[in-house]
């Protein structure tokens, strides 16, 4: 009970960057591993049956080998924030390995953040979207970093 406390304690004090980065590591961690219903409750209410139907296949036809968080960043006044995930993962149909690079939006909710988009930016669109061309290429963006709505400057969170 005193670890649960003190654990409380310290998301209540952390920093907006330090309370994206735990919603970023484990909703990614959980994803990486097939575990999409136990994040549920990081992903924001409106995106939450997108983000299960987007992650239905994983585990089936796609078959995650490894996730690297390459960026992330919140938006001054702390509401809004950006993630860049990397992804290699395999097509089990034929084994082959694929690259995706996802951009996850996030929104300040409660104590935490939470999961309100994702798209891929760079790479196969298949990792979320079963139906997609593999040699559809993704929208381009012209800066796949920026927060959507114009809401200023961004704060870089270092890497740990």
């Amino acid at each position: 009970m005193g670890v649960f406390l003190l654990s409380g304690c310290f998301l209540h004090h952390a920093s907006a960057g330090e309370k994206l980065s735990k919603s970023v590591h484990e909703l990614n961690k959980s994803t990486r591993w097939g575990q999409i219903g136990s994040v549920s409750g990081i992903v924001d209410p409106s995106y939450r049956q997108q983000f299960l139907k987007s992650h239905e296949h994983w585990g089936g036809p796609v078959q995650v080998a490894d996730t690297e968080i390459v960026h992330m960043e919140v938006a001054s006044g702390n509401e809004t924030a950006i993630s860049v995930i990397a992804y290699s993962w395999y097509a089990t149909e034929s084994m082959t390995l694929h690259t995706s690079l996802v951009r996850q939006r996030w929104t300040k909710e409660g104590s935490g953040f939470a999961l309100i988009s994702e798209a891929v930016i760079q790479g196969d669109p298949r990792l979320l979207n079963r139906n997609a061309s593999a040699t559809a290429t993704p929208p381009p963006m012209t800066d796949p970093l920026s927060m959507s709505g114009g809401e200023g400057a961004m704060m870089a969170i270092p890497e740990r």
